[in-house]
């Protein structure tokens, strides 16, 4: 009996002992907020923090109790601009409260500073610890706003998708429980952050919704913002006097402000604007007038901003020196704060500048940096696509946390309503409920354990069954390209086969000898024809493909692909139009053949389906380049055919090979070698309607010389002085000598480097010509030794060899300049005109357009004598495996051939000796075939 009354005083002492302390701790708790309200009271921020510093000191204030002080400790400090100083206090409050309210608090402040300190992840750390208990206590208003925080940091980190995703998470819990006021703010964040991700339709609309409809409620600063992203979203699609007039209220506004980084920016944005508008001078007048006002405040953006609109201006308004500055300044900011997107920017408009000024080699080097920064920027996209989908993942893991918070809250009020029943079962109750909850972790845990190694064993599965069929694929590729190359080489061969079995039989009708020959011919070049295709896709696939950049007046090419096609569609009884809407002198750097070798090729395709109607080929100026438009009304092709059409041997379907032939690899190639050329092919297509196909060339515009100011004609000057040309061919050398000796020059002539270097020992010479590939010593050799002996005069490589790192290669290694071959009268005397004497007062009989009153017949009839020599040379060589050699006169007859017009010739010695080149030694039985043929046809 005395031990059961024992027990229940034990448990009454318990309980009252639990009630004093609870009574004591709401005193203290009472005492503590009369004391923080009198600090509060306190004017200055300094007195305020060190009044708290002070009541921390309280040896009777709590965990809890002191966590409070030192938040406020930290919340003071953030206003008063001491960031960083803040952060101590807010983790010293982190480790003493358990209250998860209070961490909310303090995690939500530590992301604003983490925010202003420009240290965006950490932000984004600590805001999602807030919202997850935000969102277990169903606080909507709160979550919206810790969700346009988290949107707003990611923003900061260029990470547009993530951040999208939480302004959309965010504006339907403001729609339902926030303010109207907050409703619009994340509707202007959202339009913001769609106009940077190009959703600029999108953008505008959002934009002139807020703008018309709310106007009335929107503050100042709110309307400048939306009449300010308005007017970059209208430039973006076009609309540019619409732009200028929302920048222009814009501007009104601001004018009330004291923003003059924004007034800055919406200068700029005028610039922009009436740049686009072809309103120069206007746009010189804002950009002044933003330096102006940008200049007390240095910032970066601004900077960049200026110079790179002023170097737009002075392109346009031909102040080249204006623009260089400018934008290498811009350049400069940008590389110094590492802002990708601005030197993407300036690195185009930079490029347009040199090409502009002939600053080839600038140009190139920049080209390079370009071509290394655009990776970067789709490494970073390509980051951010991946960012998004973790960002999904992301959601269910926080929609999974604030399940479990709420499942721990149930279980924790249900404790706490059982301790106010009966306080003597609290310990076991609390006891229970973590063995409870340590139970439901384990298996929580194994269920997750066995959950990822499914997904592990799923993803194994997944990717040797994709290994598996990619293995497949490429077995069936394999079969359909030696399906169709044996059918599209048979074809041509049975035709091949069977009219000459027919030409040899007996009783063969020779009326019909040159139809058949002919047919065969033209049998044998579609061989040729589809074999450099194939090559040509192989070497762009193994990077050994190299373009010839040169400058060239565009409208020429046109002229060349009109009179091509004109009279195929006359033939076939349709239209062949061109729109051309380039300037006469409109001139681009790009490889001229292979831009001429895809048009063809587009050209060819509408005109060989196009049995009514017309084919049009489109051509205009672009912001970045050239688009070429090919149009035809011919047979079309379904949206199936259109997902394969660039692919190698596929046409769109075998009905069409049937009727119009073509072996599949055209289209492979022309888009290969635009992606090479920084261009893309795109189409468009309806069946029974017609096609249209569109290549797009980002190149730089170029300024050819023009007619008044290009060289006059030399052909009016006499000079004077003496010449050395070493060249190997005889017949090159003894037509260079009278193109020389015609106008004035002594001339003396060899026939390699080391007779070049014996001549100048002996003789004196004010200009020294060098042949580069020539027996015995060649051109290099030969100005090396030249170097070494003391010679000082000029030496001009003359060769056929004209890629640019090649001509780079040789004015590094010496040579004072250089001239291609075949001669060029203007390119030729100017030359001339650098290093040897003349006289332009004088005029004298062989100062009459020497290119056209020098007879070289004879010089051309010898060389077409020796096409048989050289063709039984050429065929020794190559019997022999002989490579070095047979390279060497190959390029030889190649220089040749160029000199004296025989194109097909030089053709044909060209694929060869690149093929020897690069060692492509499966082409080689082809090329010996090719020039065979050339030097056969030549012969007869």
């Amino acid at each position: 009996m005395e031990r059961t009354i024992t027990k229940g005083l034990h448990h009454v002492f318990l309980i009252i002992l639990i009630c004093f302390s609870a009574m004591v701790t709401a005193l203290t708790d009472d005492f503590l907020s009369e004391k923080i309200n009198e600090i509060k009271k306190l004017s200055e921020l300094s007195q305020q923090i060190d009044a708290f510093y002070l009541l921390k000191q309280n040896h009777n204030l709590s965990d809890e109790q002191q966590a409070r002080v030192l938040h406020l400790i930290a919340a003071n400090l953030a206003k008063s601009g001491q960031l960083n100083e803040a952060l101590t206090p807010l983790n010293q409050a982190l480790a003493l409260t358990k209250n998860d309210a209070k961490k909310a608090d303090i995690h939500r402040l530590m992301g604003l500073i983490y925010f202003y300190i420009d240290i965006p992840e950490a932000a984004i750390k600590y805001y999602s610890q807030s919202l997850i208990y935000q969102l277990s206590q169903n606080e909507q208003v709160k979550a919206a706003n810790l969700e346009n925080n988290i949107a707003l940091a990611y923003e900061k980190m260029n990470q547009y998708a993530r951040a999208l995703d939480y302004y959309q998470q965010a504006q339907p819990r403001y729609e339902e429980f926030g303010t109207e006021q907050d409703v619009l703010d994340i509707k202007l964040n959202r339009a913001g952050l769609l106009s940077k991700l190009g959703h600029n339709f999108e953008a505008i609309s959002l934009y002139q919704t807020l703008i018309n409809d709310h106007s009335d409620v929107l503050d100042d600063n709110s309307l400048i913002l939306a009449h300010s992203n308005l007017a970059v979203a209208l430039n973006a699609v076009g609309q540019h006097k619409e732009a200028v007039s929302h920048l222009n209220s814009a501007k009104q506004l601001l004018l009330n402000q004291d923003d003059n980084y924004q007034l800055a920016s919406v200068e700029l944005n005028l610039a922009d604007s009436h740049i686009w508008l072809s309103n120069y001078h206007q746009a010189r007048v804002h950009i002044v007038e933003a330096a102006n006002i940008s200049a007390p405040l240095n910032n970066p953006t601004l900077n960049f901003s200026i110079a790179y609109h002023r170097s737009r201006v002075a392109v346009v308004l031909n102040e080249p020196d204006i623009a260089l500055t400018q934008i290498n300044k811009a350049i400069d900011i940008a590389k110094r704060f590492n802002n990708k997107h601005q030197l993407q920017k300036a690195y185009s408009q930079a490029l347009i500048i040199y090409g502009a000024n002939n600053l080839i080699e600038k140009a190139y080097a920049l080209r390079e940096q370009q071509y290394l920064l655009n990776n970067e920027i789709k490494q970073q996209r390509m980051k951010e696509l991946l960012a998004k989908e973790q960002a999904k993942d992301e959601r269910t893991d926080l929609q999974d946390r604030v399940s479990q918070l709420e499942k721990q809250k149930q279980i924790q009020d249900l404790a706490i309503e059982k301790s106010k029943q009966q306080r003597i079962f609290f310990i076991v109750a609390g006891l229970l409920t973590v063995l409870l909850i340590v139970a439901a972790q384990r298996r929580a845990h194994e269920r997750k354990a066995k959950k990822q190694l499914e997904v592990i064993v799923d993803k194994r599965t997944a990717e040797l069954q994709q290994t598996s069929e990619d293995l497949r694929q490429a077995s069936l590729v394999k079969s359909k390209f030696l399906a169709n190359m044996s059918h599209e080489i048979r074809t041509p061969l049975t035709a091949i086969i069977g009219h000459s079995e027919a030409m040899s039989n007996s009783h063969y009708d020779m009326r019909s000898f040159n139809k058949d020959l002919g047919i065969i011919n033209n049998n044998g070049k579609h061989l040729l024809d589809l074999i450099n295709d194939i090559l040509d896709i192989s070497r762009i696939e193994e990077n050994k493909l190299e373009l010839d950049i040169s400058t060239f007046n565009l409208n020429c090419l046109i002229d060349e692909v009109s009179a091509m096609f004109s009279t195929l569609a006359h033939k076939k009884n349709i239209e062949f139009q061109i729109i051309n809407s380039l300037d006469d002198d409109f001139a681009i750097q790009a490889d001229q053949f292979r831009l001429k070798q895809i048009l063809l090729n587009l050209c060819s395709n509408a005109v060989k389906f196009t049995d009514t109607g017309s084919v049009t080929l489109s051509v205009r100026e672009t912001f970045t380049g050239v688009r070429f438009n090919v149009i035809d009304t011919g047979i079309g092709m379904e949206e199936k055919q259109l997902e394969e059409i660039f692919d190698s041997f596929t046409q769109g379907d075998s009905s069409i090979t049937r009727r119009f032939g073509g072996s599949g690899l055209g289209l492979c190639l022309s888009e290969q070698l635009a992606n090479l050329m920084s261009g893309s092919i795109s189409v468009t297509s309806e069946v029974n309607k017609g096609s249209e196909f569109t290549l797009h060339l980002n190149v730089e515009k170029s300024k050819l010389s023009k007619p008044t100011n290009r060289l006059k004609r030399d052909d009016k000057a006499i000079f004077e002085g003496n010449v050395l040309i070493a060249e190997d061919h005889e017949d090159n050398r003894e037509l260079i000598a009278r193109l020389l000796s015609h106008l004035g020059l002594n001339v003396s002539a060899v026939a390699n480097g080391k007779e070049a270097v014996e001549a100048c020992k002996n003789g004196r010479f004010d200009l020294v010509l060098l042949d580069i590939q020539m027996p015995i010593l060649d051109g290099i050799g030969a100005l090396k030794q030249l170097k070494l002996s003391g010679f000082k005069q000029p030496i001009v490589a003359i060769t056929a060899n004209t890629m640019q790192h090649e001509v780079a290669s040789y004015l590094e290694q010496g040579f004072a300049d250089h001239i291609k071959k075949p001669i060029e009268q203007d390119n030729f005397i100017s030359t001339l005109k650098k290093y040897v004497s003349y006289d332009s007062k004088t005029r004298s009989h062989k100062a009459v357009n020497f290119a056209t009153t020098i007879d070289n017949s004879d010089l051309a009839a010898n060389f077409i004598a020796g096409l048989a020599d050289e063709k039984a040379a050429l065929k020794s060589l190559y019997m022999a495996q002989n490579w070095d050699e047979l390279q060497n006169a190959l390029h030889k007859l190649r220089g040749a051939a160029a000199m004296f017009n025989y194109h097909s010739i030089e053709e044909a010695a060209d694929y060869f000796e690149k093929a020897l080149k690069y060692n492509d030694k499966d082409a080689y039985p082809e090329a010996f075939e090719g020039i065979d043929f050339a030097l056969s046809s030549q012969d007869e």
